[in-house]
């Protein structure tokens, strides 16, 4: 029994080990989600960073784990690679190869991460971690853009951000996710009371941006959760929306004259300016039908001299720029992306017994009302803007697999297709 023991002990002692490095790589993994989450408002390279740290100790976690470890890859994701797909394959046949290219790997960069997350959190407390990074970092570029606006100039930009209209589509994305979460935690009063105070803070923000598309895809999102749930608090926060804003045009004449543009929002100015946009867009495609310009092109000078351009950034439609950029290809590829994201709504509705699997669920459901009602004037899918999106669907997922068994063979049975196929895994 002595021999037996020692000649055990060595296996023992080695399993131990591989026990704490596969520990360690999961706190390693958390941590650099966790920098990647925190910087993506504030400093695109420590994002950066903190994504490729996340993705050397998964693909680590991967290797060590390969007799044991099956990935799983949702519908969602599959159409996502698809998207990918299309996008090097744009790339390869486009003018601007360079550009097009790290276009396509950053779109490859936030479907990894999509998957790091479903794959990586776990528990329940990594997913609070996680909105607490992301709240941190968004909390941090609130300040700064508000500091930027009143002290520098009347335009609000969010450090890594960009522009005033693609904070604003992140920031929406984020309010979805903060809505959620309000509506359905029950106890944690210390944490609904911090949701509500970011929730106050960046909604102020999103209104200094003056991104009237994204407005109303936040008030359309809120009467789509409020009618969903039945729950006083959305009306409220309907409420307190158009109580801000009216609060705020009694002290901005600039705000004033922005909201009374909403009073005939297809004859306004802009409204037409993009009606030319899209005009010339569409000649764009005829140019390029089958797979576009290339990722990320459409703001280069020498797309805007080609094409005699009024825009010189982007399409001011999500589906127009899709196929400007990528084709018709590009646009089908899109379009599979939707289905499944609304594929996945529907089967994670049902047995939601967790609030914080509720608000994750409502969260994706209210960035796929602010992705449709926004990509009508905005183009939505950006670096960070796709990243946040990201995110909360990754949150979502991992969710819907702590709900209902962590692994691989249960997620997978629950996602299988009308008819009984079952997506491969």
């Amino acid at each position: 029994m002595a021999v037996e023991e020692k000649l055990l002990s060595p296996w023992t002692d080695s399993k131990i080990t591989i026990q704490k490095h596969i520990i360690n790589l999961d706190q390693l993994i958390l941590i650099g989600i966790l920098i990647t989450i925190f910087f993506m408002p504030l400093h695109e390279k420590l994002k950066a960073a903190g994504f490729w740290m996340t993705l050397a100790f998964w693909l680590t976690k991967l290797v060590r784990e390969r007799d044991k470890q099956k990935l799983w890859i949702p519908p969602l994701a599959w159409a996502m690679l698809f998207f990918v797909g299309v996008a090097f394959l744009s790339a390869i046949f486009s003018d601007y190869d360079n550009r097009a290219t790290r276009g396509a790997l950053d779109a490859l960069r936030n479907t990894i991460f999509f998957l790091i997350l479903i794959h990586s959190i776990d528990t329940y407390p990594k997913i609070k971690y996680v909105l607490l990074s992301l709240m941190g970092g968004i909390v941090l570029g609130d300040l700064a853009g508000i500091y930027k606006y009143f002290s520098i100039g009347p335009e609000l930009e969010m450090l890594s951000l960009g522009d005033k209209n693609s904070t604003a589509q992140v920031l929406a994305m984020f309010l979805a996710v903060l809505l959620g979460l309000i509506l359905s935690l029950k106890r944690e009063y210390l944490f609904k009371s911090t949701l509500i105070l970011v929730t106050g803070l960046t909604g102020f923000v999103l209104v200094l941006t003056y991104a009237r598309g994204i407005w109303l895809a936040i008030l359309a999102m809120l009467i789509i959760v409020g009618l969903i749930r039945l729950d006083w608090k959305a009306l409220l926060a309907i409420i307190l929306l158009v109580g801000t804003v009216w609060i705020g045009m009694s002290f901005s004449e600039r705000l004033t004259q922005k909201v009374a543009t909403l009073k005939s929002p297809f004859t306004e100015a802009n409204m037409v300016g993009r009606y030319e946009i899209w005009r010339e867009s569409l000649e764009i495609i005829k140019d390029r039908p089958l797979l576009g310009i290339g990722l990320k092109t459409y703001g280069l000078p020498q797309v805007t001299h080609k094409y005699h351009l009024v825009s010189a950034s982007h399409a001011h439609n999500m589906f127009l720029n899709v196929a400007v950029e990528t084709g018709l290809t590009g646009l089908v590829a899109l379009i599979a992306c939707l289905i499944f994201y609304f594929y996945a709504i529907i089967r994670m509705r049902i047995g939601m017994d967790s609030g914080m699997r509720q608000g994750l669920w409502l969260g994706g459901l209210g960035c796929l009302v602010v992705l449709l009602v926004g990509g009508i004037t905005h183009p939505m899918l950006g670096s960070e803007s796709s990243l946040m999106l990201m995110t909360v669907l990754g949150l979502m997922f991992a969710a819907f697999r702590i709900e209902n068994g962590t692994s691989v063979e249960v997620a997978a049975s629950l996602f299988k297709m009308p008819g009984g196929k079952r997506w491969r895994q």
